[in-house]
């Protein structure tokens, strides 16, 4: 059974980044070609859900947002306190895109993530192999990964295991597994990022339909902090088809809103994109615009809320505080510097930090007292 609007969906290639100096990683973009057999898998899925950031509020291999722990696994490190979102993303003729996404830190080190993504095509008018009529049918796809993600200082890394779904009608239903493996490095203004998506074997659909190959796929992203702005960059290169890039800026306005647009090399989508988001004490709002060559336009909408306050930070804190009371400055310093990895802007912990390193330059050099 062959869905005739999904004919002339994006390809996409697989290239390899390396890392020369101090890295630029690569990201990965979970998409299927069209080329394995005549339904494109998850190919509408994740064209409205990532070009970017910058793009429809998701993500690349660099740069979060909502969602983005399908993008990059590495994303989950970053949560500081538990989070959770949910967006959606409109399309043409009734399809649709709906997500759900939850981070949750289990000390200073790992965040446990998981997220939920599903796309809905509506009634498809379905042909059989003979260009037959066969009527409407109900179809979809589905995504669904469990991992976690681990920071120290400027990198962190971040592996997660993938569920994949398609369903064609009642009868032509399958799944598939894979591993997905992400990482960050940052160094000054500069932020790069990779992820590999490996599947685990084929689809099978039913119906005597051959089994459907997924490929690998890698992603690369950067992006760099420009007068005020991130300049973003971002690459797709699945072991199949033809790879495509997206190039973007976000623009903040204080912190509360942020203006972003850019553009993608995908040739049936290829279109213009804009997107606002603002934030307001613990929740996010997003919404994303994206002109195309194929339909109407793109519509992404998005909401992400911190569920109160980070405890892991504050009782991290209460240890440092206990044992510089006690006078065990060294491990005061080590449990504030975990502290400080979860939120560089809390100010008691710095406060603190200064404290203890006046102490212990004090003590490990008596004779500057002496001399003041």
């Amino acid at each position: 059974m062959k869905l005739k609007f999904l004919r002339n969906l994006p390809r996409c290639k697989y290239t390899t980044l390396v890392r020369a100096g101090v890295a630029l990683l690569l990201s990965v973009l979970l998409t299927m070609p069209p080329g394995a057999t005549e339904t494109s898998f998850l190919q509408m899925l994740f064209v409205p859900a990532d070009p970017l950031s910058v793009s429809l509020g998701g993500a690349n291999a660099s740069l979060a947002g909502s969602g983005s722990f399908l993008i990059n696994p590495a994303h989950a490190a970053r949560a500081t306190r538990p989070e959770v979102s949910a967006g959606t993303v409109f399309w043409w003729e009734d399809i649709s895109l709906r997500g759900v996404s939850a981070y949750l830190p289990l000390n200073a080190a790992f965040t446990a993530g998981f997220c939920s993504l599903s796309s809905d095509y509506g009634s498809i008018d379905a042909y059989s192999a003979l260009d037959t009529p066969m009527g409407a049918v109900t179809a979809g796809d589905s995504f669904f990964a469990l991992g976690a993600g681990y920071r120290a200082d400027a990198f962190s890394s971040g592996l997660s295991f993938v569920t994949l779904s398609q369903r064609l009608s009642a009868e032509h239903e399958g799944s598939a597994a894979a591993l997905h493996y992400g990482a960050e490095y940052s160094f000054g203004l500069l932020n790069t990022g990779f992820s590999y998506f490996l599947p685990m074997g084929k689809m099978e659909l039913g119906g005597g339909s051959s089994p459907q190959t997924i490929p690998s796929i890698m992603r690369a992203g950067a992006n760099l902090r420009f007068l005020g702005s991130i300049l973003s960059f971002a690459g797709t290169f699945p072991s199949e088809g033809e790879a495509f890039q997206s190039f973007g800026i976000e623009i903040p306005v204080g912190e509360v809103l942020r203006f972003r647009s850019g553009m993608n090399t995908i040739d049936s989508i290829m279109g213009f994109s804009a997107g606002v988001g603002l934030k307001y004490d613990r929740f996010s709002f997003d919404y994303g615009f994206t002109s195309v060559e194929i339909g109407d336009a793109v519509h992404s909408f998005s909401l992400a809320a911190r569920l109160g306050y980070s405890t892991l930070k504050t009782r991290l804190y209460r240890e440092a505080r206990s044992f510089f009371r006690q006078g065990f400055y060294e491990k005061s310093q080590q449990k504030l510097n975990e502290v400080l990895i979860l939120d560089p802007d809390y100010r008691k912990a710095k406060v603190l930090a200064s404290k203890i390193a006046k102490i212990l330059d004090r003590l490990e050099n008596p004779s500057t007292k002496e001399e003041q």
